[in-house]
């Protein structure tokens, strides 16, 4: 091993075929298969928050251990008579490479236990006042057609808008509501029902109230509790 010498596959083989036979037996080799089974494999793409903290850490451990271990080859290099500087600047490299992935992983980590902070105390209006988590929940959405409960929730909480939302979604019932109250608010705002009494229209607009917050709590649920809606709130941070 020399100055020149830079890993390309971080692997007890190429270790071996590289290393001098005086740093024999310290770990390396160990190392870099555990660098092989918990990092080198992961792509970081799928899981929940909590999952993927806990991922990152097997990952951020098993990388120091390396790190540990190159070090100790670095200070037996020192103590060898003949010059072995070609030797320690090949283990540099090695450092290196643990050392970017180092910073990448805790760079992660801050992301996704961020992340998980916040999905242990979501709310809806957490979502909302969240631009990147907003956007995630527009993109999640739409992959599972739930835009009607999304957009209902958003005219009837925040534009008071009750009307505008039976008459874009009650036709079909796309909010998803108990049928009986759905078929009152259809009657009333989309066929100017004059029978309808007025205890049955609140009742009804009640139920369309309570559901379409609780339908879109379970979405919020969905979002940042489970690995499916972790995806998109990556995407929409850019990791």
């Amino acid at each position: 091993m020399d100055k020149s010498f830079k890993p390309k596959k971080m692997t007890r083989k190429e270790w071996q075929d590289n290393r001098p036979m005086f740093l024999k037996g310290l770990g390396v080799g160990a190392a870099l298969d555990d660098w092989q089974k918990h990092v080198a494999k992961e792509t970081f793409a799928l899981g929940s928050f909590g999952n993927m903290v806990a991922t990152l850490e097997k990952c951020i451990m098993t990388v120091g251990v390396l790190k540990v271990k190159i070090l100790e080859a670095i200070k037996v290099c020192k103590k060898q008579i003949t010059d072995q500087k070609g030797t320690i600047a090949g283990l540099d490299n090695y450092l290196k490479v643990a050392d970017d992935k180092h910073s990448e992983l805790l760079k992660r980590h801050v992301f996704e236990s961020k992340m998980l902070k916040l999905a242990d105390k979501r709310t809806v209006d957490m979502v909302l006042k969240d631009s990147k988590l907003t956007a995630a929940l527009g993109a999640m959405v739409k992959v599972t057609h739930d835009q009607p409960i999304l957009e209902t929730y958003l005219l009837i909480q925040k534009k008071n808008d009750l009307p505008a939302a039976v008459k874009k979604y009650g036709a079909k019932n796309d909010y998803n509501i108990r049928d009986k109250d759905n078929k009152t608010l259809v009657a009333y705002y989309l066929k100017n029902d004059k029978t309808i009494t007025e205890a049955k229209l609140k009742e009804a607009e009640k139920t369309l109230r309570q559901d379409s917050f609780k339908l879109l709590r379970g979405i919020i649920d969905r979002l940042m509790g489970e690995e499916f809606g972790a995806t998109f709130v990556r995407k929409a941070y850019g990791v």
